[in-house]
This record gives structure tokens, sequence and C-alpha cells, in this order.
């Protein structure tokens, strides 16, 4: 999921919320912006953890919210996690660039 923040005018500000579902390896996702292309993408990997890739337009900032089913995955920098009933929420704020991260444990 790309979309832009709305508290915020313009496209400066992104949220991308990507969704894992069960039965599905793979997704991508781009969107062209006036500041330039968005994309987001995620794939599990063979040892149960996902690594997600997003490419942000520079002059842009977004907020990344990702999930595990894990109660304390191991939580990368910029991440801090919240614990609902159902899953850990991650939410972080990276700026424009190529940002790769992988969520979960190895096993």
């Amino acid at each position: 999921n790309i979309a832009r923040c709305h508290r915020e005018p313009g496209i400066e500000k992104l949220v991308l919320r990507p969704h894992v579902p069960a039965g599905l390896d793979w997704a991508e996702a781009e969107l062209d912006t006036v500041r330039g292309k968005v994309k987001s993408s995620w794939r599990k990997l063979s040892d149960g953890r996902v690594e997600y890739s997003f490419e942000i337009p520079p002059a842009s900032t977004a907020r990344l919210e990702l999930s595990s089913t894990e109660e304390e995955p191991e939580v990368p920098s910029p991440f801090q996690a919240r614990r609902t009933l159902w899953e850990t929420r991650l939410h972080g704020q990276v700026e424009g660039g190529r940002h790769t991260f992988v969520i979960g444990r190895k096993g």
C-alpha cells in the first residue's frame, strides 16, 4: 500500500504499508509522483523472514508500517515496535533513497 500522508499537503510525505498475506510469496508496487517514482516490494525468504525494499524520491520522506506475526521480532533501526492482539507493528521513517529491511527471525 503506497499512500500520501493525509496530514501533509502534496506528496512530500508518504505512508508505505505493505501487506504480506499467507499464500503469496512476493509482491511489488510503484507509483509515479511529481517528485519521482515510489517503489515498494517484499518477498518471503526461505528462512521464514520477509525482505522489504523501498525506493523513495529525493526530497520526500516515508513512514514505513510493517507487520510481523512474531511477539518479539528483531527490530532494525529506524523502527519501533508496538504489539497488538494479532501482530507486532513496526513503525519507522526514512528519507529519500533506496532502503532494504529484513524482518523476522531465522528459522
